[in-house]
Formats: C-alpha cells, sequence, structure tokens
C-alpha cells in the first residue's frame, strides 16, 4: 500500500510539472508529421538545419510540435555515410540542447509548412544573430592573440 501510495505521489508531481509546461509554451498540442517535412538529398548533410524529431521519440506528455523542432548542430548522425549516429539538437522554442539518435530524426522541416508560432520563432532569431553580428562589427574586430573575457 505504501508503495502504491508513493507512485500515486510522484505520478501526480510529474503531472504538475508537466500541466506547468504547457501553460508556460501555451502552444496547441499538435505534432509534426512527414507532411512538414522536406525531400532530403541523398548526401544532403543535416548540420545546421532545422530538423523535426519524431513525435514517437519523445515521452508521450512532450509529444508536441514544441519539442520535435530545432535545429541540428552537430554529430556524426548528421553525415551520410558516417560511423556514428549522434546528433546534437537545440529546440527551437526554449534553445535546450540535448543529443538524440539519427533514427528519431523525422526529417528537414519544411520552413513554409510550419506552425506560426515557430514561424515567428525562426524570425526573432534571425534578428537576434542579425542584432549580434551588427553589433560585432560596431565594437571592432579583435585580434586573434587577444583573450576572451
Amino acid at each position: 500500500f505504501e508503495i502504491m501510495q508513493t507512485f500515486l505521489s510522484r505520478l501526480q508531481e510529474q503531472a504538475k510539472v508537466v500541466e506547468k509546461f504547457r501553460e508556460e509554451r501555451n502552444l496547441p498540442l499538435t505534432t509534426l508529421n512527414y507532411e512538414h517535412c522536406r525531400k532530403r538529398g541523398a548526401e544532403e548533410n543535416l548540420e545546421g538545419q532545422l530538423i523535426i524529431l519524431r513525435s514517437t521519440s519523445l515521452a508521450p506528455e512532450y509529444r508536441t510540435s514544441d519539442c520535435q523542432l530545432g535545429f541540428a548542430l552537430g554529430g556524426f548522425g548528421c553525415t551520410p555515410g558516417a560511423g556514428g549516429s549522434a546528433v546534437y539538437f537545440e529546440e527551437l522554442y526554449s534553445g535546450d540542447h540535448c543529443r538524440w539518435e539519427i533514427g528519431d530524426v523525422l526529417g528537414i522541416a519544411d520552413h513554409d509548412k510550419l506552425p506560426d508560432w515557430a514561424k515567428e520563432k525562426l524570425a526573432e532569431r534571425e534578428a537576434q544573430r542579425t542584432a549580434s553580428e551588427k553589433g560585432g562589427q560596431d565594437r571592432g574586430a579583435k585580434r586573434r592573440d587577444e583573450p576572451c573575457l
């Protein structure tokens, strides 16, 4: 009986965590599938691409488009024919980093078929990148031997 009570208590705590997670994001509970992907070339590298994870690779409570969509940062799984399978991933919505296997990747996102929230996040990211590049130019270039602070 005590074990059942402990299990139920932990389950209720996890339900609260998921509920808070979903409230903070405030997005529709939808998933992305093959229709949201573009055709990938046979030798196309995934690194730097906006990719979609298979919803079935995520825990059931996180099977939503905001958790599926992100950038492939690197790993041997990004390169066709490479010996490894790791794909390092940065979630588009939160910027969180994690590692997936190449088998968890559904495909490369078709930007025209993305939900509106994803298009907005992409525009924000591009604006931040442009601003940071412009800011770096305004401060002047650092010399190679100059230490980073």
